[in-house]
């Protein structure tokens, strides 16, 4: 047997580096593995073999090789997740027994029935010949019971920062119990016969122990038992709902149009993915801002607030007091709550916002050609069509800016109606106002609600032109009359067509005259789309536009206007992230920027680093996956934690 164990290969060192890549912690288990070998074999044998080199270096040398590139991919040394639970309270409450961390071991032990299970870890050491498995089964055991009291616990109470402590606790109870039973069956030794001595004397010893065990572990199958049917009755973190809120928000950032659009929110495995949005987690775990920072008031004032703004939020109890957002004002003023949506529940608010100013326009001049104005108090007072023109079956978009001149003191329910030239309904639309986001009880006489009306003409409609038609109902003069608009559209799938082709010309026309021009007409050119012709169509002129402005930014470059490239190349990565000619002009324009912010860094002092500061930004404005200028904006920002300025 000996023989065929010096054969075996010794691939655990491997899988302990793969079990090191799961959680920040879990390379501590093949140290204590190493250490195990060093002590039991190493050590006493004074020697090392081929399998002890090859057990360490499978275990050393790819975790060496990840920590490099961790720390060339993400300018860290550890996952994000590491800085978001670590603060300067960790080591403080370390010895006060009333922390989160002690709580947290504590209500565990207590809820599972634990505690004469730890209680009895200790006896396992109750032996001279084989007491290294119980040292070393103790000391991971004290190392994972130490990680929730560090991280200060957990807010969930599935008990996640414990799952291995379960296996660990009762494993050395169990060795504990043998031994225990091992000591109390030495005297009956000398009562047997010789031949039965061994095997009786284990029998019973096995039998003890067992009996002990069970004791000692009857006691968890209840209140786990509870603990599971509660939990199923009522998760603490459903991810059934956490998708339904990722779909959620995507259905509310197509209604505005937007592309990916961003949004606030607890990132519990979930919204990120089913959203398809930009995703700024609040709970600090994916967002490295909010990891490094934490909820510090002014960093999340200037940080959600004035620099990310995102379109959606989702802000309610717990996280969102703790983060400080629900006490800003700024949250009344900048955005809008959401009407509650029975998908995600509704015997608490769901507390989820929308940034106001995509329901609203405040510099508006109203066109006097467009004007209606109905009893109710409200009056279109200008508006948009687009595309201009559609093929049947197409979706059309009506951009309806509104006014109320005086207070309106109810809300409002509009019709909108899709008629045919003969003034046949086609499509209808009923809702209340601003896509039932912002009743018109809401509305100030200064500012401008805007509802974005989709209608889809209808696959079997005639050529021709088309108008919106309005309806406002809920004032106390009754229903009120239909009124027809000057807002119109053009049907026609060979009218469609020519107007795609025709701005598909005008777009490459500009490319290298007027950019910005060619930009206008390909960003509209995605609503022209009725079809996968046109959609591949448009996709490649996106593309070829992208190539356009990356040689544009390069020109710019050459001829010093540093401003205009980054421009010109920040566009591009929109259109075209993957493009080899793209990303090699947005990662030198970064790098100027980022050696900008580290002299003006290692010049030290407020005003230099505010400007360094300001220069990180840009340099990750220009290029994302600029880790470096990153890490360096976060120990730049004024409002943020960990100013040092040097480096």
């Amino acid at each position: 047997m000996r023989e065929k164990a010096k054969n075996l290969f010794p691939i655990s060192g491997f899988l302990f580096f793969l079990a090191a890549l799961t959680r920040p912690e879990a390379m501590a288990f093949g140290g204590m593995a190493g250490l195990y070998v060093l002590a039991t074999e190493v050590a006493p044998r004074r020697k090392v073999t081929k399998n002890h080199v090859i057990f360490a270096l499978t275990f050393l040398v790819p975790l060496g090789l990840f920590e490099l590139w961790r720390l060339w991919y993400f300018a860290w040394p550890l996952p994000n997740s590491y800085y978001g639970k670590v603060s300067d309270k960790n080591w403080n409450d370390i010895a006060n027994l009333k922390s989160k961390g002690w709580k947290y071991i504590l209500d565990y032990l207590r809820i599972y029935n634990y505690r004469a299970a730890l209680i009895l870890c200790p006896f396992a050491l109750l032996t001279i010949k084989k007491w290294r498995p119980s040292v070393f089964l103790i000391f991971p055991t004290a190392l994972t019971l130490f990680f929730p009291i560090y991280s200060r616990g957990d807010w969930m109470k599935e008990w996640r920062f414990n799952s291995i402590n379960t296996f660990l606790i009762l494993t050395i109870a169990l060795i504990a119990c043998v031994r225990i039973a091992g000591l109390a069956v030495k005297p009956i030794k000398k009562w047997l016969p010789e031949e039965k001595k061994g095997l009786s004397a284990g029998m019973i010893a096995a039998l003890a122990a067992a009996a002990i065990y069970a004791v000692v572990v009857s006691g968890h199958f209840k209140p786990s038992q509870r603990h599971i049917r509660k939990f199923v009755k009522k998760p603490i973190v459903n991810t059934h709902k956490l998708q339904d809120r990722g779909k959620y928000f995507r259905e509310m950032g197509d209604k505005l149009d937007l592309r990916p659009g961003s949004v606030l929110d607890v990132d519990m495995g979930g919204i990120g993915a089913a959203s398809r949005m930009i995703i700024y987690d609040v709970g600090k775990l994916c967002d490295v801002p909010f990891g490094i920072n934490q909820w510090h008031k002014p960093f999340v004032d200037q940080y959600v607030f004035t620099e990310t703004k995102p379109d959606f939020m989702h802000a309610r109890e717990g996280f969102g007091r703790g983060s400080t957002i629900l006490g800003n004002p700024r949250l009344r003023t900048d955005y809008v709550l959401l009407p509650q949506d029975r998908r995600l529940g509704i015997k608490r608010p769901n507390g989820n916002y929308v940034r106001k100013e995509y329901l609203v326009e405040n510099d508006f001049t109203p066109d006097p050609k467009v004007r209606v104005d109905f009893e109710a108090g409200a009056a279109v007072a200008g508006g948009r069509v687009y595309p201009p023109v559609a093929a049947p079956g197409q979706v059309v978009r009506f951009r309806v800016v509104w006014n109320a001149p005086a207070h309106i003191p109810r809300d409002l329910e509009m019709t909108y109606v899709l008629k045919s030239e003969n003034g046949a309904p086609v499509q209808t639309e009923t809702r209340q106002a601003v896509m039932d986001w912002y009743g018109a009880s809401k509305w100030k006489s200064d500012e401008f609600p805007v509802d974005l009306v989709k209608l889809k003409v209808p696959e079997n409609a005639r050529d021709g032109r088309y108008h919106l038609a309005v309806r406002v109902t809920g004032s106390a003069q009754g229903a009120g009359e239909i009124k027809d608009t000057a807002l119109g559209v053009t049907v026609g799938r060979d009218s469609a067509e020519a107007a795609m082709q025709k701005l598909i010309g005008q777009a490459k026309n500009h490319f290298k005259t007027d950019p910005r021009a060619a930009g206008r007409i390909v960003d509209d050119l995605h609503f022209y789309a009725f079809g996968k012709k046109q959609r591949r169509l448009i996709r490649k002129l996106e593309k070829d536009f992208a190539a356009s402005l990356a040689d544009r930014a390069a020109e710019a470059l050459e001829a010093g206007d540093e401003n205009k490239a980054a421009e010109f190349a920040v566009k591009a990565r929109r259109l075209n992230h993957r493009s080899k000619k793209v990303i090699a002009v947005c990662r030198k324009l970064s790098d100027m920027a980022f050696q900008r912010g580290r002299t003006l860094q290692k010049t030290g002092g407020d005003a230099n680093l505010d400007k360094a500061y300001e220069e990180f930004r840009e340099a990750v404005r220009r290029f994302p996956q600029n880790s470096r200028a990153r890490r360096q904006a976060e120990e730049t920002r004024s409002t943020g934690v960990l100013r040092k300025g040097l480096r």
